[in-house]
């Protein structure tokens, strides 16, 4: 295979973005927002973990980064993200980097990212049912 063939070959390897529709998300009359989201390369993996015992502070810091990278905006503007969506942005996160719930597991950001979203859910939940 001669080099600039295999440069072709390898070039079907690298991020390619997705874009994705965060259905909550009103902007100037339109339904829902449009968000493209890049896939973490090689050189941005280590995002995904912290050491053992990292404070709240530390594992929410490695999110924005996250979150930063694959939006491909500045940590400051990733920070301003509202939580209420992160169910929307995390579903892209995962789904435009191959992952599925059950690597979530194996990344201490991804599985702290799981259970904020699933406790918010159960607090909007019992938000509903206590004003029946």
């Amino acid at each position: 295979m001669t080099n600039e063939r295999n440069n072709e070959e390898l070039r079907k390897l690298f991020a390619i973005p997705k874009t994705y529709l965060i259905p909550q998300v009103k902007i100037e009359g339109e339904e829902q927002a449009s968000i493209e989201f890049m896939p973490l390369s090689l050189d941005n993996v280590e995002v995904l973990e912290v050491k053992e015992g990292a404070t709240t502070s530390e594992i929410a810091l490695a999110a924005k980064t996250m979150f930063a990278l694959s939006m491909d905006i500045p940590e400051d503007i990733a920070g301003k993200l509202l939580f209420k969506y992160l169910k929307d942005l995390l579903n892209a996160f995962m789904d435009v980097n191959g992952l599925s719930e059950e690597d979530s597991k194996n990344s201490s950001v991804l599985d702290f990212l799981h259970k904020k979203r699933d406790q918010v859910a159960k607090e909007k939940e019992n938000e509903g049912t206590d004003s029946a």
